[in-house]
């Protein structure tokens, strides 16, 4: 079914953004890594995207009293994804950079 065809392909995507993260944490090392804030970005949204999935299957697979609106607000998460391609836009970075700076200021 299209469902399931899209559950699995939110899984391999979201283990290419695993092994992507991983191999760039061992490649530029701990302090390298986390102070760039796309790296930091990226992160934040695997693991968000495993998290979602890791929910989605407790729902799916148990009685648990999992809350269908965190399901739903992981998922919308996920679309942050889209501000990684927007990297390779240079006048979209420097208008994000301004907008990631001004953000702990809200």
């Amino acid at each position: 079914s299209l469902e399931t065809s899209l559950k699995y392909c939110n899984y391999f995507f979201t283990t290419t953004f695993v092994v992507e993260s991983v191999l760039k944490l061992i490649g530029f090392g701990f302090r390298r890594f986390f102070k760039d804030r796309w790296n930091q970005l990226d992160l934040s949204i695997v693991l968000l995207s495993v998290m979602g999935i890791v929910l989605e299957e407790i729902d799916y697979n148990a009685s648990l009293p999992i809350n269908p609106t965190i399901i739903r607000i992981m998922r919308v998460l996920r679309i942050a994804r889209v501000l990684k391609l927007l990297k390779m836009a240079t006048g979209m970075r420097a208008l994000l950079d301004t907008v990631v700076q001004a953000l702990p200021q809200v």
